[in-house]
């Protein structure tokens, strides 16, 4: 998809789906696993009760920034995402939820002259929002765009979707010949030696990989669609299960079900 396409999709959700999880995730159990992953990241770092500055960019109507005001009550967090009906819904949500998360309209490789944010944040994050951006060229713009928005000692998550996961989850699929599942036409996934390389060249410290979704993912798009006609199924219980089975232990766990999971979160220190 051209960029404009890509808003347009983006648009279109947020009119539909407007203050609910679906405008922004067809799984409401991958967000919860991707909030559990960001949460317990930065519990590694900073206390529940330290005040930091946090910036997400691509916050869509707001969820992940209101899971992470909750674990990190002082905290001051703040959403941008480039779709203003994702950022008017995120701010119904917050006067709802009694929050004071200050949420703007953003582009991500337009982060320097956003004259609304702060100059440097002690945490950035993004959560399926470099993906957004339509070839390998854009998303290390934005990835620098981002890296500039860090304090020195400061960190930069990313949980984004990677081509290299993605095969190896194809793979498991033709095994038992179920068809390769392709990328939304409004998603390029990235490559992850460029992005390291790239963070690498920015003075980033490559601190650590968490591939958080893979037993999700596999039980999602390989075990339900082979009992299942072949169809994928977001509501089946068995991903429910082990969505509740990865949220119930310790994060360490996640490496264990090796690298099929579209969303990894990589942790890079400034």
């Amino acid at each position: 998809m051209e960029l404009e396409q890509i808003k347009s999709h983006w648009q279109n959700w947020a009119s539909q789906y407007k203050t609910d999880l679906r405008a922004t995730t067809k799984s409401g159990t991958a967000k919860q696993l991707e909030i559990h992953a960001l949460t317990h990241a930065l519990q590694q770092f900073y206390s529940p009760d330290q005040s930091l500055s946090i910036l997400e960019v691509g916050c869509g109507n707001g969820y992940n920034c209101f899971a992470l005001q909750h674990a990190f009550e002082q905290a001051a967090i703040t959403g941008v995402d480039f779709i203003e009906e994702m950022v008017e819904h995120a701010k119904a949500l917050n006067q709802e939820l009694h929050c004071n998360i200050p949420f703007y309209q953003g582009n991500i490789l337009e982060l320097d002259k956003h004259t609304q944010l702060a100059h440097e944040y002690d945490v950035v994050y993004t959560v399926r929002c470099v993906i957004n951006l339509n070839n390998d060229e854009l998303q290390l713009q934005g990835l620098s765009q981002l890296a500039q928005k860090v304090k020195a000692g400061g960190y930069l998550l990313l949980i984004e979707n990677q081509t290299h996961t993605h095969a190896k989850q194809n793979t498991l699929r033709n095994s038992v010949d179920l068809p390769s599942r392709k990328p939304a036409s409004f998603n390029h996934f990235m490559d992850e030696n460029k992005l390291l390389r790239h963070m690498e060249s920015l003075d980033f410290k490559h601190v650590q990989s968490h591939n958080f979704s893979s037993l999700h993912d596999v039980i999602l798009y390989t075990l339900v669609p082979m009992i299942n006609g072949g169809e994928v199924d977001y509501h089946h219980p068995i991903v429910s299960a082990a969505t509740e089975l990865l949220c119930k232990n310790d994060p360490t766990i996640y490496n264990a079900f090796g690298e099929f999971g579209q969303n990894k979160l990589f942790i890079f220190k400034k």
